[in-house]
């Protein structure tokens, strides 16, 4: 696991990503057509990036404050959210698409997962970092959904205790919450109906969407922080490009069907083979158009 430390959480730190998904779900049906961005990235991989720039820059959020007060600060207060939700969107549209597939690699990984994160809670309590008893309601669950109730209850000992841990453990909060996601995503999974094919093509658009949503408001904390942080020079520390090491962004065409479609191959985490899949990235001008027009 990763051993770079998160910062300080924010204020939907701990959100589940379902929770996230329903709260801007009507701002992810709103995102128009036309501006939808090409799909050619891991969606959980972005995300996971996304919640990591949200902790940290709420570390300089009142120094932006301060130094900008005529900027909104929106932008900040949301990404941590709509990471969520891109996240929760990528899920159901997996879940949706094949659920029964991902079932066994889903939760031999989470198994994985809960020992590691056992095995690394036990080590914090015998060093006197975490109270004695914080395993003590934990039980081993069986079978799949109990797996990954056992690794949500995990990764909540791990929230709850966050501030006391974090330069104690080499377990990073963008582990926890990957495994978080992880862990929805097989109950998910386990509960799914049988497959609809309107249901994957909703799910399907409502994940571009997300991305969309996430995406357009990633970029607008890029530039805020740019503004911030230019002479200390540690804008890609705090926020990353998402697609660095990716190659640039390519313009996109549409298909008859309204589908994105390019040049760009498939990333590794996408699954499928359809337009979505091979779609290009739209032009860095796309999502830097808006100006830092609303206020606080």
């Amino acid at each position: 696991m990763a051993s770079k430390k998160g910062g300080t959480p924010g204020d939907h730190d701990g959100e589940p990503y379902r929770d996230a998904f329903a709260a801007v779900k009507d701002q992810i049906d709103a995102v128009p057509d036309d501006d939808i961005v090409g799909l050619n990235v891991d969606v959980p991989d972005i995300a996971a990036k996304a919640m990591t720039a949200a902790r940290l820059v709420a570390e300089v959020r009142e120094e932006l404050a301060a130094e900008m007060a005529k900027v909104s600060l929106q932008a900040f207060d949301r990404l941590d959210r709509y990471a969520r939700a891109a996240a929760h969107a990528h899920s159901l549209h997996i879940i949706t698409s094949d659920p029964q597939s991902i079932i066994p690699a889903l939760s031999t990984e989470l198994r994985r997962t809960r020992d590691v994160l056992k095995a690394d809670i036990k080590a914090l309590i015998n060093r006197g970092f975490l109270p004695n008893d914080v395993l003590d309601r934990l039980r081993r669950g069986r079978g799949h959904v109990g797996v990954a109730n056992d690794v949500i209850a995990l990764t909540l000992i791990i929230r709850t205790h966050w501030p006391a841990i974090q330069t104690k453990t080499a377990v990073d909060m963008s582990d926890v919450d990957r495994a978080a996601q992880k862990a929805e995503q097989l109950i998910f999974a386990v509960a799914q109906e049988p497959i609809q094919p309107s249901k994957i093509a909703e799910a399907k658009r409502t994940r571009r969407r997300a991305y969309t949503l996430l995406a357009k408001e990633y970029e607008e904390v890029r530039r805020l922080i740019t503004f911030l942080r230019w002479h200390h020079g540690d804008r890609d520390l705090i926020a990353p490009s998402l697609y660095k090491g990716r190659g640039g962004r390519k313009r996109i065409r549409r298909s008859e069907d309204g589908e994105a479609a390019g040049e760009a191959a498939p990333a590794s985490g996408e699954r499928g083979a359809g337009a979505e899949e091979v779609a290009g990235r739209q032009d860095g001008d796309r999502l830097q158009k808006s100006a830092v027009s609303e206020r606080d």
